[in-house]
C-alpha cells in the first residue's frame, strides 16, 4: 500500500484516523486537502481489509464451536460405549 502511495504515510494515518471516527470521504479530503476519489479508494482498502479480518475471525470461531461440539460427541460417545461393554 505504501510503496508506490505519491502521499506520505503521515497522511495516510491521517486517513485511517478519520475513517475511524466516521468521517465520509469528502470531509475528509477536505480536512487533508486530498482528492476525494484518492480518499475514497483508501477507504475501500480498510473496509476491504475489516471484511477480511471479520471473517477470518468468523472462520476461527466456527472452528473452535465445531471442535468442541466434536469433542463432546465423543467423549459421550467413549462413555456410551464403555457402559455397552460392561
Amino acid at each position: 500500500m505504501y510503496k508506490y502511495s505519491k502521499i506520505s504515510r503521515y497522511k495516510i494515518k491521517k486517513i485511517l484516523k478519520l475513517f475511524s471516527q466516521d468521517l465520509s470521504a469528502t470531509k475528509t479530503a477536505k480536512i487533508l486537502d486530498l482528492n476525494r476519489k484518492t480518499v475514497d479508494r483508501y477507504y475501500g482498502i480498510f473496509r476491504q481489509q475489516l471484511l477480511n479480518y471479520s471473517r477470518k475471525e468468523l472462520e476461527y470461531i466456527h472452528l473452535l464451536a465445531v471442535c468442541y461440539t466434536d469433542r463432546q460427541f465423543f467423549h459421550t460417545f467413549s462413555i456410551f460405549r464403555s457402559n455397552v461393554f460392561i
